[in-house]
């Protein structure tokens, strides 16, 4: 994990050196990916050198991929990897708008729009770099337009539905989901189950996508025993629903054993998943008497019926009339 971790280093620090090329010198992405396969020649060197405006130091991880070896070939082939979505034309046209065509985020979240992104769910999507690029730099600019609002936050928000975000969109979003609700910008990921969060985030990361999510949707048909074991303590315990009744006494007869409010097997076939999410907190006893608020009078209780026994003074001191 260590080697995965450095290599893609080198190759985020190589491919922002040819995007800096790129933007300086007003080229496209196409331009982009044929640096990266090594044609074009020396180019990105030369605009870096030469412009005005380049950022000082970024010769340096240019050059290190143009060197013979297995470091600089391994290098090289991580960002022709996340380049390869440029090898289908009209991906290739779509990502390279002409002057005054480029998507504007401001634009985006003060209006009434909606943006899908569509792409295929197989493992490892060449389009997943793409679109996990584009959705980091509307939820960037989201927050910087959020930031300038009175309330520091989009107002109304922007709402990311991020269905199959293991493989389409891998966007860093345990950190997102720790921080979005602050910035105005609602997240809905949607996966198989924690394993598949495990995978991509590690189990720490798992854990952090569950731990803030606010509301979790369980839907039916999930046989994880440890997925469901997880469920039923989450949603607590409580009293059986239906308890044996005692006659003699009127209540439950023997001591009140404490259930899972959700086993495993019931979640596993829960046919609706609100319940699931959000369970029926238990009902509250209602008192039978109202308490008297500060300065009024207790409620008056009605007179008892008068004693039919034949005693008038008993009848009537028992109704409260005895004067």
């Amino acid at each position: 994990m260590q080697d995965l971790a450095f290599w893609v280093g080198k190759a985020t620090s190589a491919l922002a050196c040819l995007l800096h090329a790129a933007a300086l010198a007003d080229r496209t992405m196409t331009d982009v990916y044929r640096w990266a396969h090594g044609i074009g020649g020396d180019e990105p060197e030369r605009i870096l050198s030469a412009h005005p405006w380049a950022a000082e130091g970024w010769l340096g991880p240019i050059q290190e991929i143009r060197k013979p070896g297995r470091t600089a070939d391994s290098i090289r082939m991580t960002v022709t990897r996340a380049l390869a979505w440029l090898a289908d034309p009209a991906v290739a046209a779509a990502t390279s708008p002409g002057p005054g065509e480029g998507f504007d985020v401001a634009d985006f979240v003060s209006g009434r729009s909606t943006l899908y992104m569509i792409g295929t769910g197989r493992e490892e999507a060449p389009i997943a770099p793409l679109f996990r690029a584009f959705a980091e730099h509307v939820h960037a600019g989201a927050a910087f337009c959020g930031s300038l609002q009175p309330h520091g936050r989009l107002d109304p928000p922007m709402l990311m539905a991020l269905d199959e975000v293991t493989q389409i969109c891998p966007v860093p979003l345990p950190l997102w989901m720790a921080d979005s609700a602050g910035k105005g910008i609602l997240i809905v990921a949607v996966c198989h189950g924690l394993a598949q969060l495990e995978a991509r985030w590690h189990s720490s990361g798992a854990r952090a996508i569950w731990d803030t999510a606010g509301i979790k949707v369980i839907l039916g048909g999930v046989s994880d025993p440890d997925t469901l074991d997880r469920l039923s303590r989450l949603c607590g315990r409580g009293r059986p629903a239906n308890p044996r009744p005692n006659p003699r006494r009127g209540r439950t007869a023997g001591p009140h054993r404490h259930l899972p409010a959700r086993p495993g097997a019931a979640a596993r076939t829960a046919a609706h998943p609100a319940r699931m999410a959000c369970p029926r907190p238990a009902r509250q006893p209602v008192p039978r008497r109202r308490p008297a608020a500060d300065g009024l009078a207790p409620p008056r209780l009605p007179p008892r019926p008068p004693d039919r026994s034949g005693n008038a003074a008993a009848g009537m001191a028992a109704t409260g009339h005895g004067r």
